[in-house]
């Protein structure tokens, strides 16, 4: 599925809107020493050979125990094709699902960070 010039130019406007959100400082109250208990990751893994099937999976752990205390997996299908630097489009549709059924489900398990793989401040 090929993106047309319409859609890259709503990605990029919206890049450049969080661009505008993001925060460089630290402004928590905890820190790794003191206050953290919570963490997770989300991550997409493609199925061989389709780029379109995936799992996408949320865990917590419990800090500095590094014990798993919520896992969660869901079988999705990719609805956006492949960009280069616009992955989150891709992918967060996805992972916000899982996270919403924590909040939902098991608000005492909500990390205080989730960890996502990407390029960080790229663009």
């Amino acid at each position: 599925c090929a993106m047309d010039d319409e859609q890259y130019e709503r990605w990029r406007a919206e890049q450049v809107t969080q661009q505008e959100r993001l925060v460089l400082e630290d402004r928590f109250a905890w820190n790794v020493d003191n206050g953290l208990h919570l963490v997770g990751g989300v991550d997409i893994s493609f199925e061989k050979g389709n780029e379109d099937a995936a799992c996408a999976t949320l865990v917590v752990l419990s800090f500095p125990q590094l014990v798993v205390v919520h896992e969660r997996s869901a079988r999705v299908r990719m609805t956006q094709p492949y960009v280069s630097g616009f992955l989150a489009f891709r992918e967060v549709p996805a992972l916000v699902p899982l996270v919403h059924d924590l909040k939902c489900n098991h608000p005492e398990l909500v990390p205080q960070v989730i960890l996502v793989d990407g390029n960080g401040i790229l663009h």
